[in-house]
Parts: C-alpha cells; structure tokens; sequence
C-alpha cells in the first residue's frame, strides 16, 4: 500500500510576497515629538527639561537619578513572549500589532513599577519634596503622568 501527502503552500507563497512588501518597514516606539514638552509640576522645576530627556536620564541612570527602565529592558525581556500570544490574521496587522504590544508593555511596566525588574524605590528627598508640594503620591514616574502618556508608536513604511 502506498500513501500519498500533498502540501499546499499557497497561503505560504502569500505570506512571503506579503513580507516582501513590508520589508523596509519598521516601528518607532517611544517618546512621541508631539507629546515631548512638558508643563511645570512645582514651582521650582525645571520646566526646559523634556519627556524625552527624562525618559533617558532613568533608563541608562544618570547623576543621583537610578535606572528605570521603561524600554530596553521590558522590550528585550518581554517582547518576544507578548507577541507569541497574539493572533495575527493577515500580515498587513503585525506592525501596527508589534506596536500596540509595545505601547501596552510600557503601560504595564508603568503600572507595575518596573515589570522586567522592579524600580528603585522613591528617595526621601523626592517624597519629602512631594509632600511639600502637596502631591502625595509615592508612584514612581507618575507624579503628573505625563511622561506615561508621552509614549506612543508609528509604522514606517
């Protein structure tokens, strides 16, 4: 008795002219252009310091402010296991998907305050400052959430 398999690859030559097409595109997340100037929080803050420039002075660490990282790490760590539960259904989806998946895991690293390793605690300095000020929240980065609501993403084509 002989058996006989046939492959169909007609869905799979779809894909690959599908990736073709996409080949040079890619996805920018981070700190938005349009949502980089922030107000002043106090009244003796520096109010020409930008999301952006924030954003970097905690993910690499800088002077006496310690590594919070909002990107590299969560992205690194985290990215890869997000997207292997997503359902994507037709090719043209998966970056704005990849972006999506990576705007809800700075949320949730946000949320979490620090989901790929937890943040450094508030200094007292800082709290005490805050309590000066009349804001009472001990949430790191997210005294006024504007730095949070900064982050965004684009698919380039």
């Amino acid at each position: 008795m002989q058996s006989t398999v046939t492959l169909n690859t007609d869905k799979l030559q779809v894909l690959a002219n599908s990736l073709k097409g996409i080949a040079k595109s890619y996805v920018k997340l981070g700190v938005r252009s349009d949502r980089n100037s922030r107000y002043p929080v106090y009244d003796d803050e520096d109010s020409g310091s930008t999301n952006s420039e924030i954003a970097r002075k905690h993910e690499f660490g800088e002077g006496k402010i310690p590594q919070r990282s909002i990107l590299l790490k969560p992205i690194t760590l985290l990215m890869g296991s997000r997207l292997s539960k997503v359902n994507i259904d037709e090719i043209g989806t998966v970056l704005d998907t990849i972006g999506q998946t990576g705007l809800k895991l700075v949320d949730d690293n946000f949320e979490a305050q620090g989901i790929a390793e937890n943040w450094p605690k508030l200094s007292e300095s800082t709290l005490m400052h805050r309590y000066e000020n009349d804001r009472i929240s001990n949430r790191i980065l997210q005294d006024s959430y504007q730095l949070q609501e900064s982050f965004g993403y684009e698919v380039i084509k």
